[in-house]
C-alpha cells in the first residue's frame, strides 16, 4: 500500500538530495521563508469544525519542491506556487475531515504499526544525525513525525473499512480497459545473453600535464590495452574449439557481477545494454556468439542465448495489474465523493 510512509513530509525528497542537506544544529528549518502574497505564510492555514490547520505540512512540502527544482535548475514561479499552495491546503483540509471522522468512529492503529513505520523511515537515512537534520529541515521533531504517522495510518485504516469495500470493478470495465490501451503491454524484444570480459583504460585515462609523465602513462595504458585484447583473442580461439562459454567465463571474465553465472546477464531488452554489446547481440543467433567486442570499459565476448519476439502480455497475465490500478482509481473516487458529502455539512476556514 505504501513504501515505508515516503510521502510523509517531504522526507523522501529530502533524503533524495543526500549531502545537500545540511547537517548539524544549525540546520534551516523548513519553509521558514515562505511568503504568500508577499506576507509571510500564517501560522494557521484553515479551520475544519473548529480546528485548527497548521501551516506545517503546507511548509514542508514547499521547502522539499523548492529543494528539489533547484536541484534542476529550476525556480517555482508565482502561478505555480500559487497552485501548489492550494493542492497542499486542499489535501490538509480533506486529512484533517477524514482524521475527525475516523476519530468519531473510533478507529485506532497500534503503538507497535507505528513504531514499525518510524524504523523503516529511519532505515532509509545513513545516519541518525542525518536522519534528525531532515526532521529539523521539515520543522518537525520524532514526536511529531510519530504523531503524522499515526494518523496517516489511521486515515488508511478508515479507508479500508469505510470506503474500500464500496469500489468494484466487473471483468467488462477491465477487459475494456486492456483493449483500449494495447500500447502499454507490449512487451519488447527479450534478449537472454552472456560475456565475457576484459577491462581496458578508459580514454580519458593518463592525460597528465607533464609530457614525459604523459608518455610513460600512455605506454602502460597501451600494454593494458593490449593485454585485454590478447585475452579476449584467446578465448575466442578456446570457444571455436568448441570449450564452454560458461567455463570460459567462471575462469577469464572479469566482470565480478556475471563471471560466476558463466557470464549470463540475464534476459534483458536491447535497450539495457551498452549500445556496442547491444549491437553485436541483435547479429546472433540463439547459441552463436560473437567476435570480439570494443567497449569504453575493455573488450567482449557476447553470447545469444535465446531470444523471445515482441509480444503482447496475455490478458490473463495482464488482469490482475489492470484490476488493481482500477480499483484504486474507484477508491480515490469514491473518496473523494465522501469528502465531498463531509464538506457540505463542515464548517471550514481557509487563512489564505
Amino acid at each position: 500500500m505504501r513504501k515505508a510512509m515516503s510521502f510523509v513530509f517531504g522526507l523522501a525528497a529530502v533524503l533524495a538530495m543526500g549531502s545537500a542537506l545540511p547537517v548539524g544544529a544549525d540546520t534551516a528549518k523548513a519553509g521558514d521563508d515562505l511568503k504568500i502574497n508577499d506576507k509571510p505564510a500564517p501560522d494557521i492555514i484553515a479551520t475544519v469544525n473548529g480546528v485548527d490547520v497548521t501551516s506545517q505540512a503546507l511548509k514542508s512540502e514547499m521547502a522539499a519542491y523548492k529543494m528539489v527544482m533547484e536541484r534542476q535548475g529550476r525556480e517555482i514561479d508565482a502561478k505555480e506556487q500559487e497552485k501548489l499552495i492550494k493542492d497542499v491546503v486542499g489535501r490538509a483540509i480533506d486529512e484533517e475531515l477524514i482524521h475527525q471522522k475516523s476519530k468519531e468512529m473510533k478507529v485506532q492503529i497500534s503503538p507497535e504499526t507505528v513504531l514499525k513505520e518510524m524504523e523503516q523511515i529511519r532505515a532509509q537515512f545513513p545516519s541518525e544525525e542525518l536522519f534528525k537534520s531532515a526532521l529539523a529541515f521539515q520543522n518537525h521533531t520524532v514526536a511529531s513525525l510519530k504523531t503524522k504517522i499515526e494518523r496517516k495510518l489511521v486515515e488508511e485504516e478508515f479507508i479500508r473499512r469505510e470506503i474500500a469495500p464500496k469500489a468494484s470493478v466487473d471483468d467488462k470495465r477491465v477487459e475494456a480497459f486492456y483493449n483500449e490501451n494495447k500500447q502499454y503491454f507490449m512487451k519488447p524484444e527479450m534478449y537472454e545473453v552472456s560475456h565475457i570480459f576484459a577491462s581496458a583504460a578508459a580514454p580519458n585515462e593518463g592525460k597528465a600535464d607533464d609530457p614525459a609523465t604523459r608518455q610513460k602513462a600512455q605506454r602502460i595504458l597501451s600494454q593494458l590495452d593490449q593485454s585485454a585484447r590478447s585475452k579476449i583473442d584467446a578465448v575466442l580461439q578456446k570457444l571455436k574449439k568448441g570449450e564452454s562459454f560458461a567455463d570460459l567465463a567462471k575462469k577469464y571474465s572479469e566482470d565480478e557481477s556475471t563471471k560466476n553465472n558463466g557470464g549470463s546477464m540475464g534476459t534483458l531488452p536491447r535497450d539495457n545494454l551498452i549500445p556496442e554489446l547491444a549491437d553485436a547481440m541483435v547479429k546472433l543467433k540463439p547459441g552463436e556468439f560473437s567476435d570480439m567486442v570494443k567497449s569504453p570499459y575493455g573488450y567482449h565476448v557476447v553470447k545469444l542465448t535465446s531470444k523471445t519476439p515482441q509480444h503482447m502480455t496475455p490478458f490473463a497475465e495482464a488482469k490482475p495489474d489492470i484490476l488493481n490500478y482500477l480499483l484504486k482509481q474507484e477508491v480515490e473516487a469514491k473518496r473523494k465523493a465522501y469528502l465531498d458529502q463531509l464538506k457540505k455539512t463542515a464548517k471550514i476556514k481557509t487563512f489564505l
